[in-house]
């Protein structure tokens, strides 16, 4: 009986811990897409990269690194492929993307 209940509680914490890492995935991949809105939005509203930068730091503190910021701004401002980005859809593809890095369509048979 003993065996069973520590069985029990090694689940329950697995689970929680898998949860807790499904979360904080979650939440790392909503900054990624706010930063990328944000960016779009300031850039949009004729702000340099480096004027863009500083209210995006702030995402630092809640986990993406100042590089992968950066980086970000990067695309957003010297990127061809977001010169006409609207900023909501591509928060979104950032979100989806983060949410699921494997994921790819399948040819249908």
């Amino acid at each position: 009986m003993k065996k069973i209940k520590q069985i029990s509680l090694l689940l329950v914490m697995l689970t929680y811990l898998s949860l807790t890492q499904a979360k904080d995935n979650q939440q790392i991949c909503i900054y990624k897409s706010a930063v990328i809105s944000i960016a779009i939005a300031e850039r949009n509203s004729g702000m340099s990269p480096q004027e863009a930068l500083p209210p995006l730091k702030r995402f630092a503190k809640d986990g993406l690194s100042l590089d992968w910021i950066k980086k970000a701004i990067n695309l957003v401002y010297f990127n061809s492929a977001f010169t006409n980005a609207n900023g909501e859809v591509a928060g979104n593809q950032v979100y989806n993307q983060c949410m699921r890095p494997d994921f790819e369509y399948k040819p249908l048979k």
